[in-house]
């Protein structure tokens, strides 16, 4: 029940969303119609959500691959619209020694990016294959 008590809590829901990934430039990827829904729980205005899908095929995904949330990102006033938001890893990525990968947020979208980071090499775009396995998840504000 809504309440203009601001200690009153107003909004709390769990649930899931069917995961999708597409790629920012062009191309195509289809999530495994089994492994493609990730959980959330929302308290007032803040989101925890995380996932482990799996895509069952790509067709020469290029740029960024924008992963599916279950609530627009409220950036507020960040640098380039461009936050982390969390931990990512991958069954089937070839790690390298430094190599880590990271979730981001971009823009007020309900979506987010999966990157590369590499110690004093910046960042760069997640290698999509088909068959692979990731798992992420994110706290933000929606």
């Amino acid at each position: 029940n809504p309440s203009a008590d601001v200690n009153t809590l107003d909004n709390y829901e769990e649930g899931t969303w069917t995961v999708t990934a597409t790629p920012s430039t062009s191309g195509t990827i289809t999530m495994h119609g089994t492994y493609n829904v990730g959980s959330y729980v929302k308290i007032g205005s803040v989101v925890y959500a995380w996932a482990t899908v799996q895509m069952s095929s790509t067709s020469s995904p290029v740029g960024d691959i924008k992963f599916s949330l279950p609530f627009t990102v409220d950036m507020g006033v960040t640098m380039n619209n461009y936050s982390p938001i969390g931990p990512a890893t991958s069954q089937n990525f070839d790690w390298t020694s430094g190599t880590n990968l990271a979730f981001f947020a971009l823009g007020n979208a309900a979506y987010g990016v999966i990157n590369v980071i590499a110690d004093n090499a910046g960042y760069g775009d997640f290698p999509a294959t088909t068959g692979q396995w990731f798992g992420f998840s994110a706290t933000y504000k929606a």
